[in-house]
């Protein structure tokens, strides 16, 4: 007797050859086979012999010819359908590639935006069905490919016809098209008058489990979940995962309302609500365990959020001795320590803003940012709107106000109502202060942007308010009273020797500024001192002259552990009770998929630059600070070994991955230089002395483009002495990189905070200029595929860096078909304007240059109350 796919292709010879079986659902069993007539792979379902009994063929067969129409983006087509030997079988495209169903069971939880997208894409191709008549009734991830990136929802024709098929006398026989997870009430009930928004709720479910990770109702047996959908209480995704967007919470509530009534009416009202963070609906739920939730009275005035940059707490222990005047209180957070990234305090002490991210960010994974307030009333913490993908942010001085970044604007909301407004685009202050002169005052972790800027509060351009000190990173300012100076942290941060780090001090009067202070942080006090925070973690009490600026005396110890501190107007101190975060830096490949697999691991300092993998994959080149030098490294992929050579930055490889490129600092120039990359023989100078000039991704084997602070110069190797003149534009390019091909350069340009990639044809490069990457944003670092069909570049997002891929073609002219985020990661601070990433010659995945972070020993964060006033009484004392 001939077992069923030997059946099956025997009754299908001439039109399908079956390969193999691909799976069972719970109503066909799905083959691989070759269509005959198209040569082509398909995915042949056939029907299960107690459905095709219950069902019938010629009504079947009626019923989905329907669904024959629906051609859409987000819709597998349907090829064929027909009747073989008792089967019932119909035919659509194989997909290669995971369902969603497997990637749900691999990743458990998707981030925010994937989840998002993937839903909406859904709702447009319920919508257009739902348009034509048909109904899904078994939407669920299994149910959800992928095509291209792009969801695509399979099975609408089985669906339609075995429901219409089957009728009442499929409900009798104890069979039901859908899944019970995902099932709607009226499908649980055995309605038969399905409608669209059933397809609705089922959406609202997998859409839940996208962000939580299990379907809204669970259940041992079948039966257990149906009866959840039909009497169980009804669900929030934010009370699982804090970090889902109030209005995709909103919409996951209102889709999953029992009384279909209640849902939306169609599937493109979900969409576009979907993508409205200001969507609402019903009550919206906290987080937070909350059930003892302190009742604190805090009169604080703190004007600036503490960095912490994505740590993981100890269990809290005893506090800290203080003295015994001062009482001090351990403060709780309603989510994880290691999900916090930065708290800041009313100006009247009522309530706390809490910034938290998605732990995830640092595996190199996509996540999500949000503020939390957290009031004294002992109610849970509550979201604020809009502030989704937050990163820095403080109160405004009264206190009506935040101001933050997300998405690199500077964005404000007024705390009593309405949406957040951009009042700088693409500015990404890593951290700020809004002061009472009507500035808000920032700074960047970046020696690209090195100094302390400020914007009016109101909107407008910026202003640089310290002068830059060359090496040196101006960051974390703090405003002395009545506008009389500025504070701020000053990094040499290029050597990666944090003792030379010390606090400095501006004068708003004269412009002038100078170092007065070993530490990494300060704020003034009342009694004539600076509070200073040192990379020992001690807080020091340093005597100060507000007129002169100066200090005047030998500091006192405070306290000893504190890895950051904040200090109110009235004169509390919060601080972090603990070392901070301890951080080296790293290599590592990310995939795809974000996972991330170490390469090699370097001691503190700046991040690697300048990553590059010869062009056969066997070698990674890098350059690595040293005692303040960049020196090149060569590790061996295969074997493991590393070469350490000569000073270098800007490193380039050979067509045939012999030999290795470099710019060499000489005579206050550079110098482009070649050796082997076995370190044999002595390096060869390829050009003289180049002064001015910016050198991006370069190869030996074809002409050099540099950028210039017009415009584009090219030199060719073993031609040119000095570069020519290419362009002469007016604005700075940087950056520059030739294609594989040689007939396109691609390069940034624009302002620092809004730069763009853009494409010129070579060597005519003034015939056009196309742009790449989207309008709005940063956009840096250009790197082309092996192919030149592919153009990468990095995009700052909070709280990471989008590694973006640009797919172009270039016949008959340039065009750009695509974008799409390759990968996710955190970008490496305190670079000197490398790069920090090369992607594969197979383009499966990058090289990434980056911090790696250890936890370090913290235990809390903790209220000292009155602490000025406690401190007074110990200086008066002499203690």
């Amino acid at each position: 007797m001939l077992d069923p796919a030997s059946r099956l292709n025997a009754a299908l010879t001439g039109r399908y050859e079956v390969e193999r079986e691909l799976g069972e659902g719970g109503m066909a069993t799905v083959y691989l086979a070759k269509d005959i007539k198209h040569n082509r792979s398909v995915a042949l379902k056939v029907l299960k012999p107690e459905l095709a009994a219950v069902v019938g063929a010629e009504r079947f067969l009626a019923e989905i010819e329907t669904t024959a129409n629906l051609q859409h983006p987000n819709i597998l087509p349907l090829y064929d359908s027909g009747e073989a030997d008792t089967f019932l079988y119909y035919v659509m495209p194989h997909v290669e590639g995971e369902s969603l169903r497997d990637r749900l069971d691999k990743e458990k939880q998707l981030p925010v935006d994937e989840a998002v997208r993937i839903a909406t894409g859904v709702a447009n191709a319920l919508s257009f069905a739902h348009k034509q008549g048909v109904v899904h009734r078994d939407i669920k991830p299994g149910n959800i490919l992928f095509q291209g990136g792009q969801p695509v929802v399979g099975d609408f024709g089985i669906a339609l016809a075995v429901g219409a098929g089957g009728g009442a006398r499929l409900t009798e026989t104890g069979l039901s098209v859908g899944t019970p997870h995902y099932m709607s009430p009226e499908q649980a009930t055995g309605d038969q008058r399905v409608a669209a928004r059933s397809d609705i709720y089922s959406l609202g479910c997998v859409l839940y489990e996208m962000l939580v990770g299990d379907p809204p109702y669970m259940g041992s047996t079948a039966q257990a979940v149906l009866g959840q959908i039909i009497a169980g209480k009804p669900v929030t995704a934010i009370e699982k995962r804090a970090a889902v967007p109030a209005h995709v919470d909103a919409v996951i509530r209102k889709a999953l309302e029992k009384v279909a009534a209640d849902r939306f009416a169609t599937a493109s009202e979900l969409a576009t609500a979907l993508n409205d963070s200001g969507f609402r609906y019903g009550e919206s739920v906290g987080v937070g365990e909350g059930g003892d939730v302190r009742k604190w009275k805090i009169a604080t005035a703190v004007s600036a959020a503490m960095a912490l940059l994505a740590v993981g707490w100890a269990s809290f222990t005893s506090p800290p001795t203080t003295s015994q005047s001062a009482r001090s209180v351990r403060l709780e957070v309603p989510r994880p320590w290691e999900d916090l990234r930065s708290i800041d305090i009313a100006p009247d002490g009522g309530q706390l803003l809490f910034t938290f991210v998605d732990s995830a960010t640092e595996e190199g994974r996509e996540a999500t940012s949000r503020m939390w307030l957290q009031g004294w009333d002992g109610l849970p913490p509550s979201a604020v709107q809009g502030t989704e993908g937050a990163g820095s942010g403080t109160f405004s001085p009264d206190g009506r106000q935040l101001a933050f970044i997300a998405d690199g604007d500077l964005k404000l909301l007024d705390l009593s109502g309405g949406r957040p407004r951009t009042i700088v685009p693409d500015i990404d202050f890593a951290y700020m202060v809004w002061g009472d002169d009507g500035f808000i005052y920032g700074s960047f972790y970046t020696t690209r942007r090195p100094t302390i800027v400020r914007v009016p509060e109101g909107g407008g351009a910026e202003e640089q308010v310290t002068t830059e000190v060359a090496g040196f990173v101006h960051y974390r300012p703090s405003l002395l009273p009545g506008g009389r100076g500025v504070l701020y942290s000053s990094s040499l941060r290029a050597s990666g020797d944090i003792t030379a780090d010390s606090v400095a001090v501006l004068d708003l009067s004269t412009g002038e500024q100078q170092s007065i202070f070993p530490g990494s942080y300060a704020e003034y006090l009342p009694t004539g001192h600076l509070l200073v925070q040192t990379w020992e973690n001690q807080l020091l009490a340093v005597p100060f002259d507000l007129e002169t600026l100066t200090v005047t005396g030998d500091a006192v110890v405070v306290t000893d552990d504190v890895s950051a501190f904040q200090l109110s107007a009235v004169g509390d101190l919060v601080y972090i009770d603990g070392t901070p975060v301890k951080s080296d830096t790293e290599a590592v490949w990310l995939d795809r998929d974000g996972t991330r697999t170490n390469i090699d691991s370097f001691p503190p300092g700046p991040v690697p630059e300048d990553p590059a993998l010869s062009p056969d994959g066997s070698l990674l080149a890098l350059t690595v600070s040293e005692s303040g030098t960049r020196r090149l490294v060569i590790k061996d992929l295969e074997d493991g070994t590393v070469l350490t050579l000569e000073e270098a930055i800007r490193v380039a490889w050979s067509a045939d991955s012999r030999e290795v490129g470099f710019s060499a600092p000489v005579d206050g120039g550079n110098v482009l230089m070649r050796r082997r990359a076995d370190g044999s023989g002595q390096p060869t100078a390829l050009t003289g002395v180049l002064s001015g000039w910016d050198i991006g991704r370069w190869g030996l084997d074809q002409p050099i483009i540099l950028g210039t602070e017009t415009g584009l110069a090219v030199l060719t190797l073993g031609q040119d002495t000095v570069p020519a003149s290419l362009l002469e534009v007016g604005v700075a390019h940087d950056n520059a990189t030739l294609s594989p091909d040689g007939r396109w350069v691609a390069f940034e340009a624009g302002a620092p905070r809004a730069s763009r990639i853009f494409v010129r044809p070579f060597p005519d490069v003034e015939s056009a200029q196309i742009p790449v990457s989207s309008q709005g944003g940063v956009a840096q670092d250009p790197q082309w595929s092996a192919d030149g069909h592919t153009l990468y570049y990095t995009q700052p997002r909070s709280p990471g860096t989008d590694l973006v891929a640009a797919r172009v073609a270039t016949e008959p002219s340039f065009e750009v078909l695509d974008r799409v985020v390759f990968a996710q990661y955190q970008a490496g601070a305190w670079n000197t304007g490398g790069w920090l990433y090369d992607v594969a010659p197979d383009g499966e995945r990058a090289v990434v240059t980056a911090f790696r972070f250890q936890l370090g020993e913290l235990r809390g964060l903790v209220l000292v109350e009155d602490f000025v006033g406690d401190l007074r009484r110990r200086l008066s004392q002499g203690n």
